[in-house]
């Protein structure tokens, strides 16, 4: 839901108000981030449109993307991922 009052402009000039168009329905995209507690930034994976996250699919994203992801940054050291 959008706040149109966050829209208006107050002007004297009304060529120089841009266009903003809006729409319905807008695009969505599911991005998974993770950093270490050194500070290391994970490329974030990211998912195919209209995807569902259960339980499984999220499991199998830590297991397949994050957990090699943190075996190559800590080197074998304990390391916290959020």
């Amino acid at each position: 839901m959008s706040n149109r009052r966050n829209d208006r402009w107050l002007c004297f000039y009304p060529s120089e108000v841009p266009t903003v168009m809006h729409t319905k329905f807008p695009a969505t995209l599911m991005v998974f981030g993770v950093v270490s507690n050194e500070g290391h930034v994970m490329p974030p994976p990211f998912f195919p449109q209209n995807l569902k996250i259960n339980a499984t699919a999220y499991i199998n994203v830590l297991k397949t993307v994050v957990k090699p992801w943190n075996d190559g940054i800590c080197n074998g050291r304990l390391c916290a991922v959020t």
